[in-house]
């Protein structure tokens, strides 16, 4: 497997060392001048053509087969003065630019979609979601930050499953086949119990590129959805930071040169840490969420360490440890860690028609259960990663291909309800290679690849096509498609059947899976599905941006676990069906539904409504069910209005959210328990005092509908050097909805999500 990787490697050089043609080249660099960080999504548009591209998260841009003679290139992007750069180029030749932006002295607040405009008529982005810090910040912030788990929850075809450790479902998948990448590393759980806050902070964000579908090919290992999540290099020109304070928590980061030596020149640090508050200081503030308050706790830390070159390659390192606690009195604790180290490279050869992009990363994940008189549950996973990928330009076209090998090992300790063991230590490698070629042929593009993942631990090859199309119909009207296939060999112990279950173990490549129970049968342990999306695009008023898709998801088979699991899998017990032997069981799935987005923006207003209709079904063999994430309808209202002075804006935001209940599976009847072991008295004869419940099908009920408001009041207030203070108020859950989150049929009590949260933040950012 080395040997073919390396062998994969040295192709992706040879590609890309083809050496220009006739035809003239102009690529490098955009940055900002007063900080040097690269500026990413920066309008570069060829003047007299219709030839227009945005940067990339390394402000990297490139034109080729460009005509020889004078020309003349804008650079344009949002808070900075343009700039036009004119050349003369001759034929086959190679020109590298870095280009400086000067920061705008005025501040707009005006949306200007120029550069998100281009990559709409220039990318396919069918079921692709990009977000900047720009939009993060237009939602309600729940402390003195805006946060990603927030902004998440605003896009259709994503639901979240509740405030009190709430995941994220995407167009019918489970967690466990959402892929989370932070600078390429894997992160296992990037959501903290508490559902309002991520692991990454926001100022350090560069760009997140959420596919809820039909993800092109350079992305694997995941069957429903990928977000990746780029970070932004510090400053190389001056030391600067940040400092915020929230009832919720405390938020810090800092950035700047590593020095001035000349052996450490255009080097950066980034550093940055957040921990939650809420957990001492709720029953303080909010002494009616009772004795025990609001029992969760995270701290994160992030590090990143770059060193750039003069013609735009680039070294970086970057670090993390995120965890989370929750404590409820002394019944139940649970906690999680993810440690991550990962380096980053970007070559720029000199007579390349493209670049060169290889990676290494480490992610380690581990979690605790402790619950009163029940044994502990614990899963760990580890991974390694390699990835070696090539991209390289022909005029507007581009080719892309890679390597991507990983190792990976996972430790899970878990018992079922009704008290079977599972004990697993399970190890695995996988290759993947995989091509993308994107190409641009009038108003066409079409993106087409392959994936060829091979499972070398069960010796397993799976071929996955992708494609990818859109037409641009007319300047403001663009139809789009995306097809795939896709797999993975990472496995849950958090059954879908489950309303509410925290604790969720990892699996990889399981073994134990029923062969004789059901109508289907698992032909491996791996988990398979098929995207197919589309959609349209639209602005049919300048100010207005209209998207609409429709999609479908089929799940060939997904592995769960076997919730009836009671007796071991052994010679002893040959003879009881495997419903009650086997650890794991094989399904079929289905999702299938729209998606609508409109937003509206102007000088002083942003508006948002989305609206998703979702069906999602499953097959376990014997009965069709709905997974406990399945919310038929969903829609969000979001507003942002700016008003005050140019020099000091206040800032309004609102949020609004209404949703149908989720499945739960209902209560037919009680019964008394009669405790026959005492046959020596009449106790037998008497009432009894427990009771036995009957349960109805898997859930085949309905919890009631869920709605929420939030508002956000925000003023920036500069200071006289260096710096500003930003002070906040919000209101979480307004008019204090008692949303239900919960009901316990056994002991028959009822548990809400959080209650009204009035919170005051303060953020201090220095210059």
């Amino acid at each position: 497997m080395l040997r073919t990787a390396l062998i994969s490697g040295l192709l992706l050089l040879l590609i890309n060392s083809v050496v220009l043609g006739q035809a003239g080249t102009i690529r490098g660099n955009v940055f900002a001048e007063d900080t040097r960080e690269p500026l990413f999504l920066c309008n570069v548009h060829l003047v007299n053509s219709t030839w227009g591209i945005a940067t990339d998260e390394n402000g990297y841009f490139h034109l080729s087969k460009l005509e020889s003679g004078p020309c003349s290139i804008i650079f344009s992007s949002i808070g900075y003065v343009p700039d036009t750069v004119n050349l003369v180029l001759t034929p086959g030749q190679l020109i590298t630019r870095q280009v400086f932006l000067k920061p705008s002295s005025q501040i707009i607040r005006e949306v200007i979609v120029s550069a998100s405009k281009i990559l709409k008529q220039t990318q396919v982005q069918a079921s692709m979601v990009q977000i900047t810090p720009r939009e993060l910040n237009r939602i309600p912030q729940i402390g003195a930050e805006p946060d990603l788990a927030q902004y998440l929850q605003t896009i259709p075809g994503f639901v979240h499953s509740g405030d009190q450790g709430g995941q994220l479902y995407i167009r019918g998948g489970s967690e466990i086949q959402n892929s989370f990448l932070i600078d390429g590393i894997p992160v296992y759980n990037p959501f903290h119990s508490l559902g309002l806050f991520s692991v990454v902070d926001t100022d350090i964000l560069q760009s997140v590129s959420v596919y809820s579908g039909g993800f092109p090919s350079d992305f694997g290992g995941r069957i429903s959805s990928v977000m990746d999540t780029k970070t932004r290099d510090g400053s190389i020109a001056q030391v600067s930071g940040k400092m915020s304070f929230s009832t919720l928590g405390l938020n810090a980061e800092i950035e700047g040169p590593i020095t001035k030596l000349p052996v450490f020149k255009n080097s950066s640090f980034l550093f940055s840490g957040k921990t939650g508050l809420i957990n001492s200081l709720a029953p303080i503030i909010y002494p009616y969420t009772g004795s025990a308050g609001i029992p969760y706790g995270f701290t994160d830390l992030f590090g990143k360490l770059t060193k750039a070159g003069p013609n735009g390659s680039k070294i970086s390192l970057t670090g993390f440890r995120f965890s989370d606690e929750v404590k409820v009195d002394t019944s139940l604790t649970y906690n999680w860690v993810n440690y991550g180290l990962g380096c980053n490279a970007v070559i720029v050869p000199n007579n390349s028609s493209g670049l060169i992009q290889a990676s290494l990363s480490y992610s380690s994940y581990e979690i605790n259960w402790n619950e009163f008189d029940r044994p502990t549950r614990f899963s760990s996973i580890e991974s390694i990663k390699l990835l070696l990928e090539s991209v390289n330009y022909f005029g507007r076209n581009e080719l892309k291909t890679g390597v991507e090998t990983i190792g990976m090992s996972s430790r899970l300790n878990y018992q079922n309800l009704y008290g079977f063991n599972l004990k697993e230590d399970l190890n695995s490698t996988d290759l993947a290679l995989y091509i993308k070629y994107k190409m641009i042929l009038g108003q066409m593009i079409i993106e087409t690849g392959i994936r060829g993942s091979y499972y070398a631990t069960m010796g397993s090859f799976i071929p996955e096509p992708r494609l990818g199309f859109k037409m641009n119909v007319t300047e403001k009207l663009r139809i789009k498609s995306a097809f795939g296939y896709y797999s993975q060999n990472l496995a849950s112990v958090r059954s879908d059947q489950d309303v509410v279950n925290y604790f969720s173990g990892f699996v990889l490549e399981p073994t134990g899976i029923a062969q004789s129970f059901g109508q289907y049968q698992a032909r491996n342990s791996l988990q398979t599905a098929w995207h197919l999306v589309a959609g349209i695009e639209a602005e049919p008023f300048k100010s207005i941006q209209v998207t609409g898709e429709i999609y479908g998801k089929y799940f060939p088979q997904t592995i769960t676990l076997n919730r009836n699991k009671r007796f071991p899998d052994d010679t002893q017990h040959a003879s009881v069906p495997d419903i009650f032997t086997s650890t794991f069981l094989s399904e079929r799935g289905w999702a299938y539904g729209t998606d609508l987005q409109v937003q509206y923006s102007s000088k002083l207003i942003f508006m948002q409504i989305t609206y998703s209709l979702a069906f999602v079904r499953k097959f376990d063999g014997i009965q069709y069910y709905y997974p406990h994430y399945d919310r038929r309808h969903n829609g969000n209202l979001v507003i942002s209005y700016y008003f005050g002075k140019s020099c000091s804006p206040w800032e309004v935001n609102a949020r609004f959210n209404l949703g149908t209940g989720f499945p739960y599976t209902p209560v037919t009847s009680y019964y008394d328990k009669i405790d026959l072991s005492d046959y020596s008295t009449n106790s037998v004869l008497e009432p009894g005092s427990a009771y036995g419940v009957l349960f109805g099908e898997i859930n085949s009920a309905r919890l009631p509908v869920y709605h929420r408001l939030d508002l956000t009041l925000k003023r920036i207030l500069p200071l006289k050097r260096n710096g500003s203070v930003e002070l906040s108020f919000s209101l979480y859950n307004c008019y204090n909805r008692k949303n239900l989150f919960y009901f316990d049929a056994a002991s028959y009590q009822t548990k809400y999500q959080l209650p009204v949260l009035p919170v005051i933040g303060i953020k201090y950012i220095h210059k």
